[in-house]
């Protein structure tokens, strides 16, 4: 089991290219979205999204979708595809985790997780700074 176990792949089509267009330049400039496929002609795009930390990549993807959720198609993570229906944050999330549960805390027993020394809590985290990016 790796990273690349837990996903979410996103299916958008536009009727107009110039909505097409917009969606397609807000996911390159993210870096935690890889273009899959995308067809010009047909106003579609398929982007991808990979994560080990949950909450801030489910939060970051949430925020990136929800501007053009009527343009998506359909969501998939572990195999399981929906429609975009959320309305917050905290759902898309719980709908997120609920599908990957299981491998998630498979993958932290197996690979382990970020944990840092309370006694030295502030110095630690300081040290890994340099490694955090901020929620837009």
């Amino acid at each position: 089991m790796g990273i690349a176990d837990f996903y979410l792949k996103i299916n958008f089509k536009s009727k107009k290219y110039d909505e097409f267009e917009a969606i397609y330049q807000s996911f390159v400039r993210e870096k935690i979205f890889r273009i899959l496929d995308k067809e010009f002609e047909l106003n579609y795009i398929s982007v991808e999204c990979k994560f080990d930390n949950l909450i801030p990549s489910v939060i970051i993807a949430f925020n990136n979708l929800s501007p053009y959720k009527d343009n998506i198609v359909s969501i998939e993570t572990h195999g399981i595809i929906e429609g975009f229906i959320f309305t917050n944050a905290e759902e898309f999330l719980y709908s997120v985790f609920s599908i990957n549960k299981s491998q998630l805390i498979a993958y932290y027993k197996q690979m382990g997780y970020l944990a840092i020394d309370s006694e030295k809590y502030y110095e630690n985290r300081n040290k890994l700074k340099k490694y955090y990016k901020k929620l837009k």
